[in-house]
């Protein structure tokens, strides 16, 4: 996990890598959160 202080970055990111699959559910929960304007999947 590498995060940017959005004090710091006006356009912080936050970057999780993972080995497997992530749920549709997880996505959703997360597009939910305050102060996310994407997700990006690659």
């Amino acid at each position: 996990v590498v995060a940017e202080d959005p004090e710091l970055y006006p356009e912080a990111t936050l970057t999780i890598v993972t080995e497997g699959s992530i749920p549709g559910d997880l996505i959703n929960e997360l597009s939910k959160l305050e102060g996310v304007k994407k997700i990006s999947i690659y």
